[in-house]
Order: structure tokens, then sequence, then C-alpha cells
């Protein structure tokens, strides 16, 4: 059974199903339960997140919906939506009042900027009455911060300062306190135009953090003056550097008493205007944290302000040293080098980084890059640049110190080169100072002049730590050349996922693996082995790569793809480049139709960078892009671009946030669009991202679900069959589950997925019998297992077997898929398969479909064999000769007999699974029980996939019931009869009660009354019907094809919302009947109805057919129901539908329909007065029913269809069309 991953509390909302349908879009198993349910049962069904849904009622009326406050204890993330954001704000203690005016209808969503240097950055104000409460926090951040730069005190003279800082605090009536989730990290304080103290802790200096406190003063405190005054000690160099930073002037400079001695002092001045706008200007700006520190200097990222500093030095050619460049450097060109290295930290971690004082002086360049160091290798070199006063200093032995520390401990490299003029006699020096041995000489070409150099290498002394990262089912380790066997074994026989150059690695494979193991020592990057934990298995390999970019590559078994190992291997990969290996970015590099790799990345946070690199004719490479946030406000807004539209209806707002909570996003009506509270994991949204109409909501839940509660994202329409599948086979026939399966499934999962899934299944899909027919030819003389791992190539290089397009096949295209790797190269069968395309084009002439031709011989009825053994079961038998003699008189080829058995299995004609399996046809073993189910068949789509849900789980146990009300279009009954005897083989009764429907209608015009008057006739003549069949056994069970778009309009909420419309076959049984109601679809929508059905092995045409009503014409007359009215509205609703199909409009839709109105008008018919009938015509665009758009058909489609419909249906001279959406409207008029 399925895990539920995102549990949704429904408050009411129609839109609340909405947010189940867009999770499961990306395989995140959710449910909806009542917001009233219990503590106990969330914890039962153990989600992995919440999300509290929309709903009708205001958080501050008496009554208002309330769920288990225990939720927020359970430490899991929680996601409010409009009701549940605003229950979230009053619940937290926020401000929830009514707005002035309701806000319905699409917004522009301004995303507040996410700046990476604001990560988990909190300020908070606190007044002078606070004081006692904050002293000793402040005072102990002041002793620290105050460590380094007053040096220059006395002990006596320290503890002194440290009272006049107390006093300072204490008389301040405000201190502005910056904080994180661990720390505080400074403060503020003063006083009219007086900064008064701003200390910030030694671990968060260069963060941005007291631009940020001086930045909050401004803005909230300091008014109505020009300047802003402040003072420092004069030793204390790193303040008085930072203020200058500002824009901070000296004035003048006095003495300030302590105890028995003086300190200089310096008064600073800044002009408040210039302040601000400096502030403001450089907000996000060249704040980012240090990369490296060591007592006097930082080692930081270059920012553009260092060019000038660089361009300098490059003119004394003293100072280069071994630097050269190959292109002038100035603007634009300087900027061009500046992005190369700004590019290669963020991508790899390492680069070349700016050397600065403490006090904020630049002194050079310093840092690691990629060298050549001979012999065709590549190694990481440490290299500097220093400004030429500080040479002789500390600074130059410093700055590579930390160069060659971060290279060793964080990158995990064995050896650090450094590649040196060989007159450059102060770098060999210094190189001779860390013990860098000459191993080598190369030459560097400059200006094309090739300058040798020698090469100098640091072997690390420290014992490295060897790779070893732990999944929940995996392990990565390090690649060893005795790892050459189990690699050559699992490319040569295992099927694998993401190996595009598996023959490059086996022609060389031991060089590969040095080389791989070789870009562990020198980059800590490269291929590396995983094993499954369990089994202590080979599984595939992972790792990092650096191309253009850092880039995450993952190898790995299908068996271990379909677990869903891949997800775990990439986070952890992802997880080493941020934390370890100090990445900005890693990349996902996907073939472009590579659809399983392009979803992996993007459940893990990737987005597209529309970046693409053409690999020859039909091969596109795409790269997918995260960047490192280590802020959960960003992964919630991930990839959300700036200014969205999204869909606002509520009538409350926010006012307030409550404390610990940040803003995330505003619209232009409301403030808070989106808030969250980062420590407790609770996000809320005041617009509905569920609905269409939000152009990012989809991804904002999936950044939910998937980023911030880590949710699986397996669940597909295959496991939600199998599920229920075993539930109805339970409930009616009470088998337990039955795990045996056929002896020649084997343990390979894509052969047991085969059996459990296609093989024995009813197949009638024209393209799938198509492919069954040729992969059967294909297979003549090879194991089934080879077929079908090649199968998705077969699907890409036939063009998913559209017989139409393979007919077409011609000697260029022979020749390109006899060069096909992928597929089975045999000349013989590529060209049989084009001759069986024609073949099978004339069968569909002469037949209709080459599903009724197929199927004629078993007369549309599977034949269901009892085998005990494998050994029972027969090559061919007699009705497989003939099959065969009768295609190859038509033509066809490689269709013996045996052949054309092994396809009649495939496609479910004959049912020859074990009589042990668990797939055995429940049509078999119907003796089990008395049980029946009546099924309710309407020839819609819904009741149609029910129907044969059931037939694939109870056999026939099923008693399908087709009522013709009276109220069908023109020719259903007979299209649904053909369709269920014909493409499903499931036997159908057919009820003609029209005589009563008309007659129990007759005089009723309420449309509320029509729907629940064929509600309960519908339930009466079920009855009926089940009464005949008692004979046969009891009919405990009515089935019916409920959605939950007819459930969420039949739900009655207390409060503002209202019934929006009864269903005829929702809301249960009257209490006289005795049938147990059976609503397999009821969770679904309709797309999802359809991915279902094409599971089951539905052909298209019958999935593809529009939505129609229970209730049938009779919501589609306004008014009293006749026959005259019915057989008038089904000639224009033909004429409708068949113009659509004539101009391919038909499935651009998702409902069309006719209505007629009952409302008359004058008209002219050639030169008499007419008095007629208006038709409305309408046809609506929707993903899931619950909201849909009109459709924009072309005017002149629309002029040709009025133009028809008055020309040949007596009775109507005007037409018009509704240009309605869903909201306001519904889709039905009625």
């Amino acid at each position: 059974m399925n895990k539920v991953q995102i549990l949704v509390l429904d408050f009411g909302s129609q839109y609340t199903q909405l947010i189940a349908r867009r999770l499961r879009e990306y395989g995140v198993y959710t449910e909806i339960v009542p917001y009233f349910e219990s503590i106990d049962s969330i914890k039962a069904r153990n989600p992995k997140g919440i999300i509290l849904s929309g709903g009708p009622a205001s958080v501050y009326e008496e009554g208002a919906y309330k769920p288990d406050e225990a939720i927020f204890e359970l430490n899991i993330p929680i996601l409010g939506i409009c009701y549940g954001m605003q229950y979230i704000a009053h619940y937290f203690g926020g401000k929830v009042i009514k707005a002035e005016a309701q806000e319905f209808g699409k917004a522009i969503l301004e995303i507040i900027e996410d700046k990476e240097d604001d990560e988990d950055v909190v300020l908070t104000q606190f007044h002078y009455s606070e004081f006692p409460q904050i002293a000793k926090d402040m005072l102990e951040l002041w002793e620290e911060s105050v460590k380094e730069s007053y040096n220059f005190l006395e002990k006596s003279d320290f503890n002194a300062i440290k009272e006049m800082v107390y006093g300072e605090l204490k008389s301040n009536e405000t201190i502005i306190v910056a904080s994180n989730k661990e720390d505080t990290m400074g403060f503020i304080s003063g006083k009219d135009d007086v900064l008064k103290l701003l200390f910030i802790s030694p671990k968060y200096r260069f963060c941005g953090v007291g631009s940020k406190l001086l930045n909050y003063a401004l803005e909230h405190y300091v008014k109505d003056y020009k300047y802003l005054y402040t003072n420092c000690f004069l030793d204390n160099t790193q303040g008085i550097g930072f203020f200058k930073k500002l824009g901070f002037k000296a004035i003048n400079i006095e003495n300030l008493p302590i105890k028995n001695k003086s300190y200089p002092i310096v008064n600073l001045r800044a002009d408040i205007k210039y302040l601000k706008e400096f502030l403001n200007a450089n907000r996000y700006r060249n704040k980012k944290a240090p990369i490296l520190r060591a007592p006097e200097l930082i080692i930081r990222e270059l920012q553009h302000k260092d060019l000038e500093d660089i361009k300098f030095s490059l003119q004394d050619n003293d100072e280069v040293g071994t630097w050269r460049f190959n292109f002038d450097f100035t603007n634009p060109n300087a900027q061009e080098w500046l992005n190369i290295q700004q590019e290669s930290y963020k991508n790899f971690g390492f680069g070349l980084w700016a050397l600065e004082t403490l006090d904020g002086e630049f002194i050079g360049q310093v840092g690691l890059n990629i060298q050549d160091i001979g012999n065709n290798k590549k190694g990481i070199e440490v290299a500097c640049l220093i400004k030429k006063e500080y040479w002789g200093t500390s600074y130059p032995y410093e700055g590579l110190r930390l160069c060659i520390r971060y290279a060793i401990h964080n990158l995990h490299c064995l050896k650090i080169y450094a590649a040196l003029r060989h007159d450059d006699r102060g770098a060999i020096d210094r190189a001779k100072v860390f013990e860098m041995p000459c191993v080598g000489n190369i030459s560097k070409e400059f200006d094309n002049t090739k300058i040798p150099h020698s090469v100098f290498c640091l072997t690390s002394k420290h014992e490295r730590t060897e790779l070893f990262i732990e999944t929940e089912h995996t392990i990565i380790r390090e690649l060893v050349i005795e790892d050459a066997l189990v690699v050559k074994d699992f490319f040569e026989n295992q099927e694998i996922v993401g190996a595009n150059n598996r023959k490059a690695i086996l022609d060389k494979l031991e060089a590969w693996i040095c080389k791989e193991i070789d870009n562990y020592h020198n980059f800590g990057c490269g291929f590396w082995a995983i094993f499954d934990k369990a089994k202590d298995k080979f599984i595939g390999l992972a790792g990092l790569h650096f191309t253009k970019v850092s880039e995450v590559s993952i190898i790995i078994s299908k068996d271990a793809f379909d677990k869903n190992y891949a997800n775990e291997l990439a986070e952890a990969i992802k997880d080493y480049a941020f934390k370890t290996y100090g990445m900005k970015e890693v990349h996902s590099i996907c073939y472009a139709d590579n659809k399983d790799a392009c979803l992996l990345a993007k459940s893990l946070g990737c987005v597209e960078t529309n970046i693409t690199e053409e690999l020859g004719e039909d091969i596109a490479h795409s790269y997918l892009c995260q960047t490192h946030r280590s802020n959960a406000q960003s992964l919630l807004l991930n990839g959300i671009k700036q200014h969205s539209i999204v869909w606002m209806s509520h009538a409350d707002k926010v006012e307030e946030i409550p404390h610990g909570f940040i803003e995330l996003a505003k619209s232009g009506n409301t403030h808070y669009c989106a808030i969250a509270n980062l420590e407790k994991k609770i996000y809320a949204m005041q617009f509905h991202p569920e609905v269409v109409h939000s152009e990012c909501g989809g991804d904002m839940l999936k950044n939910f679900a998937i980023s911030i509660c880590g949710a699986d994202t397996s669940w597909n329409m295959k496991y939600f069959a199998e599920n229920e599948i075993a539930k109805l086979k339970e409930k009616v026939l009470g088998d337990t589950q039955n795990t045996a399966r056929c002896d020649w499934a084997g343990e390979e999962k894509i052969y047991q997925d085969y059996h459990d899934n296609k093989w024995g299944k009813p197949l009638h899909d024209e393209k799938r019998l198509f492919e069954m027919l040729v992969l059967e030819g294909m297979q003549a003389g090879l194991s089934w297992l080879t077929v079908l791992k090649k199968r998705e190539a077969f699907r890409e290089a036939f063009d998913d077997f559209d017989p139409h397009k393979v007919a077409l096949y011609d000697d260029k295209k022979i020749e390109a898929l006899m060069q096909n790797e992928k597929i089975i190269r045999n000349h013989a069968k590529i060209e049989s398969a084009i001759n069986n395309a024609k073949r099978f084009l004339e069968v569909q002439s002469e037949f209709g479909s080459f599903d009724k031709y197929i199927w004629g011989f078993v007369k549309n009825k599977p034949i269901i064999n009892h085998f005990q053994t494998i050994k029972d079961i027969p090559a061919s038998t007699p009705l497989s000769d003939e099959i065969s003699k009768d295609l190859q008189k038509r033509g066809f080829k490689f269709v013996g007999s045996t052949s054309i058995y092994a396809f009649m299995q495939s496609i479910g004609m004959v049912d020859d699974h074990l009589e042990s399996c668990k797939c055995k046809s429940p049509i078999a073993s119907s003796s089990k029980t008395t049980q029946k189910v009546l099924c309710a068949v309407s020839g819609g789509v819904d009741s149609s996939v029910v129907a044969t849900l059931l037939y694939r789980a109870i056999g026939e146990n099923l008693i399908p019931v087709f009522v013709d009300t009276g109220l069908l279009r023109a020719g259903e009954r007979e299209a649904v009869e053909a369709m269920f005897r014909e493409n499903l083989g499931v036997p159908l009764i057919t009820v003609d009660a029209s005589e009563i429907f008309l007659g129990k209608l007759k005089g009723v015009t309420d449309p509320e009354v029509k729907r629940k008057i064929i509600g309960e006739t519908f339930i009466e003549v079920f009855e009926a019907e089940a009464k005949k069949h008692n004979a046969k056994g009891e009919i405990k069970f009515l089935a019916q094809g409920t959605l939950y778009p007819d459930v969420i309009e039949s739900v009655s909420v207390k409060g503002p919302s209202k019934t929006i419309k009864s269903h005829h076959n929702v809301g249960g049984l009257p209490e006289w009947m005795k049938f147990e109601l059976i609503e397999p679809l009821r969770e679904l929508f309709k797309d999802e109805v359809r991915a279902l059905g094409r599971e089951l092995g539905m052909p298209e045409f019958m999935l593809m057919r529009h939505p129609f009503p229970g209730p049938g014409l009779a919501i589609r007359i306004m008014g009293e129901v006749n026959k005259t009215d019915l057989d008038l509205l089904r000639a224009c609703d033909s004429i409708f539908i068949e113009e659509l199909h004539k101009h391919n409009l038909y499935n651009k839709v998702w409902q069309a329909f006719c209505v007629l109105l009952n409302v008359k008008s004058v008209g002219v018919m050639g030169d008499n007065r007419t008095y007629d009938n208006t038709i409305c015509v309408r046809a609506v665009e929707a993903l899931d029913g619950m909201t849909a758009t009109f459709s924009h058909l072309p005017h002149s489609f629309l002029e040709g269809v009025a133009n028809r419909i008055i020309n040949e249906v007596e009775g109507i001279n005007r037409v018009v069309y509704d240009i309605t959406s869903k909201p306001p409207g519904t889709i039905e008029w009625e």
C-alpha cells in the first residue's frame, strides 16, 4: 500500500483536492482528511509534511474551524494555504482582520529578495526596560568581539571599559540585536544622532551583519538629522577601517581618560543621506562571508572593486611574477576575467580569491586553479600575486598556507602543485619553505611565447580521510583498481540507467578507473563506487565531475533506480558538493529527452538554465542547475520567477505576522502573500498555489513537498491500479494478498513488471497492438528479456510504433536503424516490420481496426487456461495456427504460429498465468464467491475505466449495466455497446428505461429537482435490474464512476460555502437499499482517470472522450425535458462534435456540448419570418474540471458550426457561444 507523504487537512475549500492533484503529478502520494482529524490518526499515517487547506470561514469568528493544535508539535513541515495561512498567523499571535474588499482573481507575486548573504539573520529590537534580560549575552558578545581589536588595553583598563559599555547599554532607549538560529551575531545601540555601540561577534565579521544593523537603525530610529556621529579607539584599526568603508570621516582626535591613563579616540561623522544611499546600494553586495580566515587577514571572493588594484599591480613586471594574461586587462576584458574567477569558485569550490587585511585593505590575490603538470595530467595549483609593499611580510606565506590547507582538508587533495618561472626566485624560495620539491618542467604559452616553468609539488603529510558517504540504502566509497572486475560485470550484464558512454569505458576500463582515482586524489572529485548496503552488492557509480561546470553524475542499475536509490545518492552528492567542497552551484547535464534524469534533477531542486548543447542531429544536452541555499526560505520559492501570476480568493487578510515569522512575498493588494517561521518549519501562502491560474503554484507545492519535506516521488497510476485491484479482490472475493508469480518472471525487476502489469492483460490500443506484433517478430531466436531491455529504444527508433509512419520508411531509414546499437539490428526483421505496418493498415481499413480483427478470433473474450506448471503451457495451439495462416495469407511476415501464440499471450487474448500466480485472471475463480458487483455504466471515460478495473479484479463477478435513460446523445447507446463488446471484452447488460425517466421528468423545470429525480430513478432501475440477477448470486455492491470534482461540488460546508450542485451518483444510497457503494475513482481527477485507463491497456479513443454528465441532456435543456426538445438538442450537439473532429479541435478542448436555452427569438429564413429556439454552444479548456476557461475557438469555425445548425436543424434560428469561465460559472448550465 502507498505510504502517505503529504497529508492535507481540509477546511472546506472547493480547491482542496487540487492540492493533492498537483502533488501527485510529481509522484508525491498525498491524502486528504477533514481538518478535525485526530492527532493519533495523523501520527498513524506518519506524513512527511502537512498542508492546511483553504476554507470559507474566518479565524476570528466564534466556532472557526481549528485542527488539533498538537500538529505543531510533530516537528514536521507545515504549509498553510489561504484560510490555513490565516489560522497559522492567528494561532501564533499575529493579527487577522476582514479585508476592506475581497481580493478575488489574478495577482502579481513579488518575492522578497532571498539574498544568500542574509541567510537566517533576524533583527530584534529591545526596549531599555528589557535590558536586564539580555545584559549578560550582550556583555559576553562585547568581550568576545574586542579580544582581538582591543589588544592595546591593559587588563584593568579593559574591565573599566566593560563597565562603561554596561552603563551605555542600560541608558540607551533601544538596543537592536542580530541573531540566527544558533548565536547572537551582534548588536547596535545609540541615542539621537550618536551611534554609541556597534559590536559584532568575530565569528560573523565580514558577513554584512554590521551594515545590516546600521541600516536598520537608520531606517527606524535616526530621523531628522543630517549627520551621524560615532567614535573609535585610534589603535582599533579594524573598527576605523569598517567605518571609513561606510563613508565616515575623521573630524578630530581627543583623549579618553581611563583610570590613570588617556587613550586617543577618533571622532567620526557621516552624512546620513549618503550613508543610507551607500548601505542600500551595497546592502546585498560585497558582504559575503570570508572563504578563509587567519589572525591578520582574510581570503574572500574577488569583487568588481578589486579590478583597479589588480590592474595597477599588473603594470609592475616585478610584482607580476609568474602571472600573465593573454588579453588586454582593461574593461570589458577585466570584467570577463573576474567573471571567470567567480564562476570557478561557484562551480568548483575553488578559484582565485582576494587577500585582504582585517581593516579591509586589498593586498593581492591568492587561490587554487586547475593546472597542466606535464605528461598530459592536471592537478590543483596554488598561486598568489601580492602587492610589492607587502613582500617580505608574513602575508604571502599565510595566504598560501590557508589555500594549501583548504586544498587538503576541503578538496581532499593528496598533492598540490605550483608551476613557477625559472627566474622567479622569490616564488621558488616560498615553494621550498613549504617543502615542495621540483617534480618536473613544463612550458606555458603567453603572448605566443613559450616560457619554461618548473613544477613543484607538495604531498600531504596528513593521512587522507577515506571517502565514505552513507545514505539510507547505499554506501559510496572511493574507486580502487580492484573494482575493475565488478565494474566490467556491471556494464556487461546489468540493465543500467545513465551510462551513455558504456562502450568507451569498457574499452579502456583499467585506465579509466586509474583516471578516476587520480581525479579524486588531485581534485577530490571523480566517479566513486556505490554499494547496496543491505546486499553489499556493487550497483553503480556516482560522483562529481568538473567539465564546464560541476556536474553530479550517476550510473546505476535499473533495479536500484526503480527503488529510488538515485534520489538519495544525488542528494548525498549534492550535500558533499555544498558542505564539504564549498561549491555554490551544482549541475545535472541530461539528454533533453531523458525524462527520468530530468525528473530526478528537478526533484532535487534543480531548475532549467535554458542552456542546451547540440551533440549531433537528434541529440541535445539540457543543463539543469541548483544554487546552494541553506536558508529554507529560498527552498519554498526556489526557481519561482519574480512577478509570476497567483490566484487570490479571500475576504480576510493577515494584518500583522507573528513573532518569529518573516515575509517571503507580497502582492499589490496583499502585503503578506507568503510568510514563514524557518525555525519551526512553518510556511503559509495567502493565495491558491493549487489552481492552474497560479502559473508557478505547482512548483511551489513541489518545493514544499520534495525540497522541504523530503517526500518520496514514486507514486503513479501503476501503483494505484495494483493497489486498487488488490483492494477490490479482497473486498469482493475475500482474496488475501498473494505474492507468487509465474516461474518465468524470475528476479529481474523489468521482467517482473512486465509479468505483473502487461502479460496476459487485455490490450486494445492500436499502436500498442502493432508494437507487440513487431516485437514478437524481433524476438524470434532471442530472449524476451533482451527485447524488454531495448523496448524504449525501439519505441524511439520506430516513432512509437505508429503504423502510418513505419509504413513510409525507406532505404535511408532502414540504414539508420541498422546503425542503431540500442535496438536489435536484423535487416530482415526491420524490413518485415515495415511490411507488416502496411498490412496492418490494410486490416484497419477492412475491419475498422486491427483490434476488432484480432479479437474477433476469440469473440472479444479472453481464453482463460488453467495451467499448474510452466511445462503445461504450449508453444502454439490450433487457434494460433489459424491466426498465423490468416496473417500470412494477408502478407504479414515473421508471424509463425509460435510467435503468434506469444503475441496472443502478450495482448491478453489468452491468460496463461499459472493457477498459483497472483496475476491469474479472477474470471477463472468466479466460483470462490457468490457476491457480485453491479456497475453503473454510462459509456463515458469514468464508468468505462471503473468497469475495466473491476473486470480486471473480479472477472465475471462483475455485472456491468448500461441504462438508456432516453437522455443520451445521438448514437450513444450503440457506440457504448460496441465499445464494451469489441474493445474491452466486457459483457454489458443494457436496460432501456427511457420512458420511465421521461415520465418522471414531465413538468419538472427546477435543475436541482431534475438532478434529484434522475439520481433516485437511476437507483430504482439498478435495484430492479439487481433482482433479475439474484439467481446468479447475491449482488452486494454497486460500483460507480464518481470522481472528486463530482464529490466536492456536492459537499455542503457550514459557513458561507454552499452546495454548488448535486450529482446524481454521489451521496450514497437511500436507506432502503441494501447495496454497499464502491467508488474506486472517488479520489481521482479526469486526467488521472485517463492515465489509469492507459495503464489498464484501454484504447486512446475511449479515454479521450469528453466528459458527459450523469443526468445527460436533461441538464442541457433549460426548463422541462421532453422528447421533441431532446431530439432537437441531439441534432445540434452532433453537428458541433462532428465539426470539432473535422477541424482537429476535439482533443484540444476539455469538454464541448450544446445547451437548448428554450428562449425564442425572431429570425428570417429565406423570405419568411421565424420565431424559433436558441442554441448555446459551449467549449471549455481545463486540466481537472475544478477550474476551467472557455475555449478560444476560431471565429470562422464557430461561424461554420452556427450555419450548419441553423440550416440543418429545424426549430433553431439563433446560435450563441458561451464565454464564461469556471469560476464564476460552472461547466454545465444546470
